[in-house]
């Protein structure tokens, strides 16, 4: 699926193949339910996923786990980039720009939520 071959680093090699896909669906803000639905999976088992994939990587939150994620993005491009040398970008380097956008939207706007209270 999709969020498999985003992730290929040392550290989400860890990570299950649905765990992979939960990390992408928070990636792009999804909440618990959304994910849920989309996965077809209860929201108690996607709070058991985050749970077992905030202590694989040793995070604590969401926001924490969209910032790696973004993180593990980029190694990626520059990897990939590598290979793209005199070539346009690929669609996937474009989907990945949009969403590491859709990310830092999505962290603004929780930082501002987080101070309005």
């Amino acid at each position: 699926m999709w969020a498999i071959a985003m992730f290929e680093t040392k550290q989400s090699a860890r990570l299950t193949t649905r765990e992979r896909e939960i990390v992408h669906l928070i990636y792009l803000a999804r909440g618990s339910k959304e994910i849920a639905a989309r996965l077809r999976i209860s929201t108690r088992t996607v709070r058991n996923h985050l749970r077992n994939i905030f202590r694989k990587l040793n995070i604590t939150n969401r926001i924490d786990l969209a910032i790696w994620a973004m993180g593990e993005m980029e190694r990626q491009d520059r990897v990939s980039d590598g290979a793209r040398i005199g070539r346009s970008r690929s669609t996937g380097a474009r989907w990945r720009t949009i969403a590491r956008q859709d990310a830092l939207n999505c962290q603004e706007t929780a930082k501002i939520a987080v101070n309005a209270s």
